[in-house]
């Protein structure tokens, strides 16, 4: 049987990655991991992504959360440092 870190490990994506997504479309991670393997491999998919994560620092910054909001724009960062040539 496989567990969710195992699934994690599989998809090649960042677990902070999966959770924005899942924070972004209130969904359950494993939900919003299948949704992150399907849009890595793209260039739409990898825009939607980093979409997501930016709605989601929108969303601590307007509440005031400046720790979350810290936290998405980090996860932004690095997500988008594995995605050369992306704009």
């Amino acid at each position: 049987m496989l567990t969710f870190e195992d699934c994690v490990e599989l998809s090649e994506l960042p677990e902070d990655v999966i959770q924005a997504i899942a924070v972004h479309d209130h969904i359950p991670m494993i939900i919003a991991l299948e949704m992150g393997v399907k849009m890595k491999d793209t260039p739409a998919g990898q825009r939607r992504i980093c979409q997501c994560i930016r709605d989601d620092i929108d969303h601590y910054r307007e509440i005031g959360d400046r720790r979350h909001c810290q936290y998405y724009e980090d996860v932004l960062r690095r997500f988008e440092s594995t995605l050369p040539g992306l704009q």
